[in-house]
């Protein structure tokens, strides 16, 4: 979950992200050989900004799970320099009740990490 500010969480939606970022992940849950080319697929939309060393990259190319957690990584960094979508107002007691999708916005390069993060009101 990512904390947004309005006192609720966000649950980042990787297959919706990578969608959205336009990147060809098909079949990585479960075939070896389509995981490193979506692992390649997704280092080369991020590139240049994310750098990953061997060791973490082989784990993202060993383990569908290690290549879901850095994609939840980066929609948290979508959410934390507001590059998501933001919540409707209308939605916020719901989502208070139930969470909210962070739905990025932005291309995954407009997430380099020299972009100022937004601080968190409150």
């Amino acid at each position: 979950m990512i904390t947004t500010g309005v006192d609720l969480a966000a649950q980042p939606a990787r297959t919706a992200a990578l969608r959205t970022w336009r990147v060809d992940v098909t079949g990585y849950k479960t075939d070896a050989a389509a995981r490193l080319t979506a692992t390649a697929n997704l280092l080369t939309a991020a590139a240049p900004w994310l750098t990953l060393s061997p060791a973490q990259r082989g784990l993202m190319e060993a383990s569908d799970d290690a290549f879901d957690a850095v994609v939840a990584a980066l929609i948290a960094r979508a959410h934390a320099v507001r590059a998501t979508h933001p919540l409707p107002p209308a939605r916020t007691a719901r989502a208070r009740r139930e969470g909210w999708i962070a739905l990025p916005a932005t291309p995954l390069t407009d997430l380099d990490p020299t972009r100022t993060v937004a601080s968190t009101p409150g």
